[in-house]
């Protein structure tokens, strides 16, 4: 599989998976306090996410991939979170 094909198939498993995108999100929250250079926290991602799945994600040790893989996982999970505050916020 090419570098793309690579990318949208892991995101597409992972975006699936609504429990880990919480787990990310959670993550994402409480680190990004501590965290402040977007290295760190991919870094730290990259490992929450091998120890949290059973997912066998190749080529996560080249750093393209890694990165770009990990912020579109943020991205989603962000705006999961976001969609979950909206629908359980009560409506004034």
């Amino acid at each position: 599989m090419s570098y793309t094909e690579l990318l949208h198939h892991y995101s597409g498993i992972m975006r699936n998976d609504r429990k880990m995108l919480l787990h990310i999100s959670d993550e994402v929250a409480r680190l990004g306090k501590v965290l402040y250079r977007s290295s760190d926290l991919c870094d730290h991602i990259e490992l929450f996410i091998d120890h949290s799945t059973n997912y066998l994600i190749i080529n996560l040790n080249r750093t393209t991939f890694r990165r770009a893989f990990i912020r579109f996982m943020l991205r989603r999970a962000s705006g999961y979170r976001d969609s979950l505050f909206k629908t359980a916020s009560p409506q004034f």
